[in-house]
C-alpha cells in the first residue's frame, strides 16, 4: 500500500440531481488503485472504482508546501483599468509556483482561475526603468 498525497478524492454521485459526495483517498493498493474508507462503518479500505457511484477522482484543492510574499509583484489583468498587488507566491505539492491575488471578498485567489491570456504579471522595479 502507498500513502496517497494530501488532496486527492473520489468523487461518488448516488442522484445526478443531487450534489456530489466525496470520499479523501487514504492510500493506492500495489496495482495502482485508489482506495478509500467508505462509511458503511466497516472500517475497511475499498477500492474507489468499486464503489457503486464511483465517478472519479480529482484533486480538490491545491495543496501548498509554501507561500512567500510578492512584495512589488503587480497583476494586470485586460479587464480591469489598474494593475493589482499579488499578496503572495504560492509552491504547490506537485513542485509549480503560482501567483496569488486578493479576490473581491479578501481571499487568496490562485491563477489557476484566471484565464490564460487575460493578464500580466511583472514586477513593479521593471515597470519605473522603463518609465511607465
Amino acid at each position: 500500500m502507498i500513502p496517497a498525497p494530501d488532496g486527492l478524492y473520489a468523487i461518488v454521485r448516488a442522484d445526478p440531481t443531487y450534489f456530489s459526495n466525496r470520499y479523501k483517498v487514504v492510500a493506492f493498493d500495489d496495482e495502482g488503485f485508489a482506495l478509500i474508507a467508505p462509511d458503511d462503518g466497516s472500517g475497511r479500505l475499498i477500492r474507489a472504482a468499486d464503489h457503486p457511484d464511483f465517478e472519479a477522482i480529482n484533486e480538490i484543492e491545491p495543496v501548498y508546501t509554501a507561500i512567500i510574499p510578492a512584495d512589488g509583484w503587480r497583476v494586470k489583468f485586460k479587464f480591469r483599468d489598474k494593475p493589482e498587488a499579488l499578496v503572495g507566491w504560492a509552491l504547490a505539492r506537485n513542485g509549480l509556483v503560482v501567483p496569488l491575488a486578493a479576490d473581491g471578498y479578501g481571499e487568496a485567489e490562485d491563477s489557476s482561475n484566471w484565464d490564460k491570456g487575460e493578464f500580466e504579471i511583472y514586477h513593479e522595479s521593471e515597470r519605473r526603468k522603463n518609465g511607465e
